[in-house]
């Protein structure tokens, strides 16, 4: 019996040849144009698996039965409405594909479980996720080029504070950029927002402050501190900064993913060992937002915790951080659905490049006005209000649980939100 992962890539590669030919095929057709070397009927089961996942259509019966791609138009995309990011964000072919998959109703998708097999057969420096001309648009598009003067890049401190906002985005928040802005910066909450997502926004300044200012590294410090300022104050206390200790069921997927400790704990380390042995910085960033999406080692905001984690080889290798500005929400979530469902990363690997390259052009083209400079940007502004990163690992040693540089308390005018229950 072939591994999984191998059957995964055989209904891909026949997908991909019935969605190029144009017209109806045949079994014997498509095993031909596919080159699998599989039996006939090994080709026909994966057909009707297909078919019955909707992403192709069966015509006729026995002998003249057919295969062809679902009828989406002239311009042979799969079904993806009502996804009008598509029209800004471009996605290729194959990741529209995966797509019209993590998009269809729950009932018709396959139920899966996490496979570790996914992080296993990946070998740092061997496998690749980027390919070499994806590298070099990343590499000559994010250098951090940082001043003689050894203060920080203008650019990087801007794309920090962008990625407080972006990432609050995805997961949902109603501050408008401005209004998020106005929190770090100034206290001020002037449109009452929800204290959850006020919360959040503060905690993502707080997690991009220690990413700014202390000694990061791919390990397992560094993910749980990063952590525990996420969650402050959104997690239930003993569930900050630690390993989840039973099973999650990731929403709207079909996936469920591992529940015992010791299997965490056993692939949480296999993914910092393997995270940590990769030299190329972007490729480590996508392995590390794919991996603790897909792995979700904590038990809440592992979506956020991923999207600040990837900045860590990119930082350290002096190139700009991802910002995930311009990603839409949707296609975000498509992407990581794609990852858990059907361990396929097309979608989250554009979105990642496409997102980084935009955010670094749109700085460059920018006027100098509108560019945050390093002295007045929010990471400053919270070392001005509430201290460095060093004050966090006191407190942190001393109470066991981050501090949010108190910009907190100012906001709601007490030592903690009214309505702090919705937070557990």
């Amino acid at each position: 019996m072939r591994p999984q992962q191998q059957i995964d890539a055989d209904l891909a590669r026949l997908e991909a040849v019935i969605y190029a030919a144009g017209r109806d095929l045949t079994v014997d057709e498509i095993a031909t144009r596919a080159a699998l070397g599989l039996p006939r009927q090994s080709i026909q089961r994966r057909l009707r698996q297909l078919a019955m996942r909707n992403s192709i259509v069966k015509s006729g019966n026995t002998r003249g039965t057919r295969y062809g791609k679902r009828n989406v138009g002239s311009d042979d995309v799969p079904p993806t409405a009502p996804y009008e990011e598509l029209s800004y964000m471009p996605l290729s072919h194959r990741a529209k594909v995966i797509l019209s998959r993590v998009i269809a109703e729950p009932a018709s998708r396959t139920p899966c479980k996490y496979r570790p097999a996914f992080i296993e057969d990946y070998k740092p420096n061997r496998t690749h996720y980027l390919s070499k001309s994806e590298k070099a648009l990343l590499h000559a598009t994010g250098s951090g080029n940082s001043p003689s003067t050894g203060a920080p890049d203008p650019r990087a401190v801007q794309l920090l504070g962008d990625l407080i906002w972006h990432s609050c985005r995805l997961e949902g928040t109603t501050f408008t950029a401005e209004a998020a802005r106005r929190l770090v910066e100034e206290s001020r909450n002037d449109e009452e927002q929800c204290p959850r997502y006020a919360q959040m926004i503060l905690n993502h300044a707080a997690a991009a402050e220690h990413l700014s200012t202390a000694e990061v590294g791919i390990d397992r410090q560094t993910i749980l501190k990063l952590h525990a300022r996420l969650a402050h104050r959104l997690a239930a206390g003993q569930s900050v900064g630690r390993l989840r200790r039973a099973g999650i069921r990731i929403v709207g997927s079909v996936c469920t993913l591992p529940g015992d400790p010791v299997a965490i704990e056993q692939l949480f380390e296999l993914l910092l060992a393997k995270a940590s042995a990769i030299d190329e910085p972007f490729e480590a960033a996508l392995f590390l937002l794919i991996h603790l999406s897909y792995l979700q080692p904590l038990s809440s905001l592992n979506r956020c915790l991923a999207r600040v984690a990837a900045n860590i080889p990119l930082m350290k290798g002096n190139f700009l951080p991802v910002s995930f500005n311009f990603v839409p929400d949707r296609i975000y979530v498509a992407g990581l659905l794609g990852v858990c469902e059907l361990n396929h990363i097309e979608i989250i690997k554009e979105a990642f490049i496409w997102s980084y390259t935009s955010s670094a052009t749109r700085l460059a083209s920018a006027s100098p006005q509108l560019r945050l400079q390093a002295d007045e940007g929010p990471l400053c502004v919270l070392r001005r209000q509430g201290g460095s990163a060093d004050d966090h690992d006191a407190h942190d040693r001393e109470h066991g649980a981050p501090d949010v540089i108190g910009v907190g308390e100012r906001v709601w005018g007490r030592s903690r939100p009214r309505d702090e229950r919705k937070f557990r």
